[in-house]
C-alpha cells in the first residue's frame, strides 16, 4: 500500500502511521482516503453506522435489527439455510426440532414440572416483576391495557388480514338460505 501522507510504500499501514503519522488516527486516515460513497452509512436506515478497524471500514449496518431486517439478508440466510437443508426455512424442516425443543414433549414435561414446583411467593415475585417492567415501559401493569399497543395491534392485523379484529379464525360468511 502506499501511504496518501508521505507518499511511501508501506507493508504495515497501522504501525507506520503510528511511527511516522501519530498526529492522525486510523478512523481519520480512513475516511480521508479510504472511504467509499456512502459507507459509514445504514444500508437499511441510513444512520450512521460504528468504524470497524482499518482493514473492514465501517459496518454496513447500524444496529442488528436492520441488518436481520434487509431484504437481502433475509434471502442470502435463506439460500445458505436451503443449500445446507433442502428446506427454506427451519419451521418447514421435519428434523429442527430435536430433543431440545420445546415442541419435544419431554420438554413441555420437564417445563411444566419446573413451573409447578415454584413456590407462590416465587410465583407472586414473577407476576410482580413481570408488572412493574411493563408499567415502567408503558405506563400499565398489563401490556394489553395500553393503547400504543392495541392500536399496534389493530394496525398490524388490518395490514396482514385487513381486518383490525382478525383472531386467527376465518369467519365464514353466513348462506342467506340457511
Amino acid at each position: 500500500m502506499i501511504c496518501k501522507l508521505c507518499e511511501k510504500e508501506v507493508q504495515r499501514p497501522l504501525t507506520h502511521f503510528k511511527c511516522y503519522h501519530p498526529e492522525i488516527n486510523t478512523t481519520e486516515y480512513y475516511d480521508n482516503y479510504l472511504k467509499k460513497e456512502n459507507e459509514g452509512k445504514c444500508l437499511k436506515c441510513g444512520k450512521p453506522t460504528p468504524f470497524v478497524n482499518f482493514n473492514l471500514g465501517y459496518r454496513p449496518y447500524c444496529c442488528r435489527k436492520c441488518a436481520q431486517s434487509d431484504p437481502a439478508v433475509l434471502q442470502k440466510k435463506s439460500d445458505t439455510y436451503f443449500e445446507k437443508t433442502g428446506y427454506r426455512h427451519n419451521t418447514q424442516n421435519p428434523n429442527y426440532h430435536n430433543e431440545n425443543s420445546f415442541a419435544n414433549p419431554e420438554v413441555q414435561k420437564k417445563a411444566l414440572e419446573t413451573r409447578s414446583k415454584r413456590s407462590e411467593e416465587d410465583e407472586q415475585k414473577r407476576i410482580d416483576a413481570i408488572a412493574s417492567t411493563c408499567k415502567e415501559k408503558y405506563g400499565v401493569s398489563c401490556v394489553f391495557q395500553s393503547e400504543e399497543i392495541k392500536n399496534q395491534i389493530r394496525t398490524t392485523k388490518l395490514e396482514r388480514y385487513g381486518d383490525e379484529h382478525f383472531n386467527g379464525h376465518v369467519v365464514k360468511e353466513k348462506n342467506e338460505t340457511d
